[in-house]
């Protein structure tokens, strides 16, 4: 295998740092708390792809092209956008992988151009939030005509079984696409495959390439509750994020994932020594926060 010059992380909020918004004036809280871990109060560092590059030394470009609020959707169609550009390589291209659930459309909006998404809440359907996937002023009027259209669409034909299928059906087809352009990736948590009746025979296809902890325990599910910001602050802030830790885990979990499928050579991060990582940050927040409760 060639030598991974790049690696592009695919996801959610999650990947992307949600909650360490500390240019936010209501969350000034969080600057006071955690500014004791001496790190600089940027969102991009407290990352989880920002601590992976640290630990690379650099020596790989990370491009994260996470987005909060955005999911599958939107992954399937940046990775096509990458895959297909003539000077893509690959085999010195490693892609990572945070998968979601339902809840998370992406439309497109012909009067603007670009694409948006509608955020819904898969129990009652209604929509919660809606945004384009880019920066900069737009016609927010023409993403609400769409949303309320699809949203009439979605009351009257919603099927939960179809969504279902159509979802699983998709997650293994971009997973099959990557198998097949030989494209080196890596998946963070692979809880809604393994749990369907429909693809959970896939599964077995590809474990080698989803992230475990402690033997085969899935990182979604091994996290659950734990690791939190929430956690972290022990209410204080009831964001349900990752926290500083649990992006340290990510960062150490993907950087042994590399190592085992041989992208990156290294000698791996014991998990002991992650612990031990996690828990002295914990110690020293956890001395800042009796003042606060």
């Amino acid at each position: 295998m060639k030598k991974i010059k790049n690696i592009y992380t695919f996801g959610t909020s999650f990947t992307n740092g949600g909650g360490f918004e500390f240019d936010i004036e209501s969350k000034s809280i969080l600057k006071k708390y955690y500014g004791v871990l001496g790190i600089p109060l940027k969102k991009e560092n407290f990352k989880w792809t920002h601590i992976l590059s640290n630990l690379l030394n650099q020596k790989i470009n990370i491009t994260n092209l996470a987005k909060d609020g955005f999911g599958n959707e939107r992954m399937y169609r940046k990775i096509f956008e990458l895959s297909t550009a003539e000077s893509f390589r690959p085999s010195e291209n490693l892609f990572v992988l945070e998968l979601s659930d339902l809840g998370r459309k992406e439309v497109f909006s012909p009067k603007d151009k670009r694409y948006g998404i509608i955020n819904y809440n898969m129990d009652s359907l209604e929509i919660y939030g809606q945004s384009f996937d880019y920066f900069g002023s737009c016609h927010e009027v023409e993403l609400e005509k769409i949303s309320e259209a699809w949203d009439n669409f979605n009351r009257k034909q919603f099927s939960f079984p179809s969504e279902m299928t159509k979802l699983y059906i998709s997650l293994m087809g971009i997973i099959s696409y990557l198998e097949f352009m030989k494209i080196p990736y890596i998946i963070l948590d692979a809880t809604i495959i393994k749990n369907s009746p429909m693809a959970a025979h896939f599964f077995d296809k590809i474990k080698e390439k989803v992230i475990t902890v402690e033997g085969d325990k899935l990182l979604f599910e091994w996290m659950s509750s734990k690791y939190t910001i929430e956690y972290e602050t022990h209410n204080l802030w009831p964001d349900k994020h990752w926290g500083y830790t649990a992006n340290i885990f990510m960062a150490d979990l993907v950087f042994n994932k590399m190592i085992d499928l041989n992208y990156f050579k290294e000698k791996k991060i014991p998990f002991d020594e992650t612990l031990s990582k996690t828990n002295s940050v914990l110690e020293i927040l956890d001395k800042n926060i009796k003042q606060y409760l």
